[in-house]
């Protein structure tokens, strides 16, 4: 009676194996439902796509960061101290020699005659002497060139300044010769592109980065040229004159 009541229970539990096997064949026959359709068709398509999106998006945030630096590199390490030369020169020139055009002279040298004293055992001795002021001299241009990382800046840049180096060096001395004078007109001619690539330069560099834009009441940047905007009267001057006279009398 005993192996009766086992046999018959494991003939139920073959039973309900069978009847999950048949069901799950059943299942297997049937065609499958929309939404099963697209669970197992659209699933790893719109997987595969978002890490396609998301690579994509780290790969644009690290090539918008590596490009930046490089910008940033090029604008203070090329543009920025020739730029800087230029902004000295046009303020002087406002100042000192406002009939002395950009374009009659495109890189300006400001130099001022000095007398230095000396006392020895002959007595006192009075030497003039030409001082560059503020470093605006072609020479010293120049040698801002040679410190600028040049690898990192445009061909045309590149080109001209060492065009430079050279037509300074032979349109020096004091010899009258054809090559000199062959010398002073491509310089001029050099001097005037210089110019323009170093404006130009640093507005697109400095817009690249998406630095802030100047808008200022004292100068005006164009493509060729650094302009004052402030207009200076007579009276001004005048006016000004006089309180610097009376600072320099009150301390005597």
């Amino acid at each position: 009676m005993l192996l009766i009541e086992i046999a018959g229970g494991n003939m139920d539990n073959f039973n309900q194996v069978l009847n999950s096997l048949s069901n799950y064949l059943d299942r297997l026959a049937d065609p499958p439902s929309f939404l099963e359709y697209c669970a197992t068709t659209f699933a790893p398509i719109i997987s595969m796509l978002a890490i396609l999106i998301g690579g994509w998006f780290a790969y644009h945030k690290y090539r918008e960061a590596k490009n930046y630096d490089v910008n940033l590199k090029i604008l203070n390490e090329v543009y920025v101290p020739l730029y800087s030369y230029l902004v000295k020169q046009e303020t002087f020139r406002y100042i000192a020699c406002p009939d002395s055009t950009w374009q009659e002279y495109p890189i300006l040298e400001i130099k001022a005659d000095k007398t230095k004293q000396r006392i020895d055992a002959s007595g006192i001795s009075f030497t003039k002497v030409t001082e560059v002021v503020c470093g605006c001299s072609k020479e010293a241009f120049s040698q801002i060139s040679e410190h600028a990382n040049l690898g990192l800046a445009s061909p045309e840049l590149v080109t001209l300044l060492n065009m430079y180096k050279m037509l300074i060096y032979i349109s020096g001395g004091n010899q009258i010769t054809e090559q000199r004078a062959k010398a002073v007109i491509l310089q001029e001619k050099v001097e005037l592109a210089l110019r323009k690539e170093i404006i130009s330069g640093y507005k697109y560099y400095h817009k690249k980065l998406k630095l802030k834009k100047s808008f200022s009441s004292i100068y005006k940047l164009t493509d060729e040229q650094i302009e004052m905007l402030p207009s200076i009267t007579i009276d001004e001057i005048k006016s000004t004159i006089n309180e610097l006279t009376n600072q320099i009398n009150s301390m005597d």
